[in-house]
């Protein structure tokens, strides 16, 4: 169980449901299973002391720990760093350094639809699966999400544990293409692409 996988739910608006979907024990077990050892949720600002309760309610009494062995984590103030039923989670609000943290410690992102968090995940070849934030206003997130997922370069899902499973599955057993990490007319033409669809 050496893999991590990172849980972002971006920087301007939290998203609840992401948190507690992922916390669900039936995910954390899925995980396990998959060989995942280390949960990382970027959970947002103002969210810690609902992330240690989310975690609480969901798996049980925890342990706190002071380090997660991840540089570019264990520099982060008020990192939540937390050994439960067999599987780490660290917890944070925020990091100007994600991407770094994704291209050399991820193997799989679990993000909500923002597409800042989208590309910072496809501009470093990890598997992504993004969940629509449905309590948003208007619908950019699932356009945004339908657009990337017909491109094959994620899979999309909604906020429940049922649909997540399937995902987790999916990303065993499937494929996705990957970009170019620079700047390049095909990475161009994709944007374009979501954009005018």
């Amino acid at each position: 169980m050496n893999n991590t996988v990172l849980v972002t739910c971006g920087a301007t608006v939290s998203f609840p449901r992401l948190v507690e979907t992922v916390l669900d024990r039936s995910v954390t077990e899925k995980l396990k299973v998959l060989g995942y050892g280390r949960i990382v949720i970027q959970y947002g600002r103002g969210f810690s002391d609902t992330f240690l309760q989310l975690v609480e309610k969901h798996l049980g009494l925890f342990t706190e720990k002071k380090s997660c062995g991840i540089k570019v984590l264990d520099k982060i103030e008020n990192l939540k760093v937390i050994s439960v039923d067999g599987i780490e989670i660290c917890g944070f609000e925020f990091s100007h350094d994600i991407e770094k943290l994704i291209a050399n410690n991820i193997d799989l992102v679990i993000s909500h639809a923002g597409t800042g968090s989208i590309l910072d995940s496809l501009r470093v070849g990890k598997k992504l699966i993004v969940v629509v934030n449905d309590t948003l206003m208007d619908n950019h997130q699932q356009l945004i999400a339908d657009k990337f997922e017909q491109q094959k370069l994620l899979w999309s899902v909604h906020a429940n544990t049922e649909e997540l499973l399937r995902a987790l599955d999916r990303s065993e057993n499937e494929e996705l293409l990957k970009i170019d990490n620079t700047y390049n007319k095909q990475f161009e033409k994709l944007l374009y692409n979501v954009a005018i669809d």
